[in-house]
């Protein structure tokens, strides 16, 4: 195996097209990591649609978090009681715990604490700076008011996260050296959140692009194993700043033409597992 990097940071996106969440360690699930794309909003005026930044672009203001880790007892700033979890997609309301590979019972393993059998309750940040919860209808009411539909809401098991709601693969990763290129190229510095990624990968060399290069190779970030299998097409998303949600065209015109309108690789989950920002990052035939 060659260490080709290691991993810089790690994003999950609990609510579909609002804003992500960094965090320092997640599990890694069959569907790509804990909790991404979990949570989505359904546009009734489309059926069989999602609500996305597509349609709504403001929706990249709202922030999404996890109040407490999947790992049981750490918190994010929140005292958690039994009664804010939600088994209600899970069937028995048992509240045992998920193992990583069959979704049924485990903490033991490579290290890993019990993992949540629902998901912790998922925080908003609104861009005025209220704190609100997926279950209040607050929110649902303001995700209408803002895109002018109506709304159903859902919620995925922990197990199981459609294609679709997760996009087209388990896993997006970009690389550093590639972000970087694209700085004197596009002529501005681009925010990686930008392109909604899950895995941003710092490269021992910076070769930009060398992700491109790995395809049908199998990323190891320790005991998980990643592999990679194609470029991620872009859309218009990228034209959206990922804080104040204005628009610019001009940096998925220059991708188009100069990149195929590609940036970044998708890439699917061969072994699950947790993985840790700042661990070692290695590539195998």
């Amino acid at each position: 195996m060659n260490k080709v990097g290691v991993l810089q940071e790690i994003v999950r996106h609990p609510i579909k097209s609002l804003h992500g969440e960094s965090v320092q360690r997640t599990h890694v699930m069959s569907y790509g990591l804990y909790g991404d794309r979990s949570h989505v909003l359904w546009d009734q005026s489309r059926p069989g649609k999602y609500l996305t930044m597509t349609q709504c672009p403001d929706m990249v203001k709202y922030r999404a978090r996890f109040v407490m880790d999947e790992a049981l007892g750490e918190t994010s700033g929140a005292i958690i009681e039994s009664s804010d979890l939600d088994f209600t997609d899970l069937g028995t309301g048992t509240g045992s715990n998920l193992d990583l590979n069959s979704g049924l019972a485990s903490g033991s393993g490579s290290g890993s604490k019990d993992i949540l059998a629902a998901y912790p309750p998922v925080e908003i940040t609104t861009p005025t700076g209220e704190v609100i919860r997926w279950t209040d209808a607050a929110f649902q009411h303001e995700m209408e008011q803002l895109s002018g539909r109506e709304l159903s809401l859902e919620q995925y098991a922990t197990t199981e996260v459609l294609f679709g709601a997760i996009e087209e693969e388990h896993v997006l990763i970009v690389t550093d050296a590639s972000l970087q290129a694209l700085h004197p190229l596009w002529g501005q510095e681009a925010n990686f959140h930008r392109f909604r990624p899950n895995l941003l990968l710092a490269l021992n060399e910076p070769n930009p692009f060398a992700e491109e290069t790995w395809f049908g190779k199998t990323l190891h970030i320790g005991d998980v194993q990643l592999k990679v299998q194609r470029y991620c097409e872009r859309c218009m998303i990228i034209t959206i700043d990922p804080d104040s949600a204005e628009q610019d065209a001009s940096l998925l015109k220059w991708i188009a033409k100069e990149r195929s309108n590609h940036f970044g690789v998708y890439a699917t989950v061969v072994k699950t597992g947790i993985i840790e920002a700042g661990q070692a990052v290695w590539l195998s035939e």
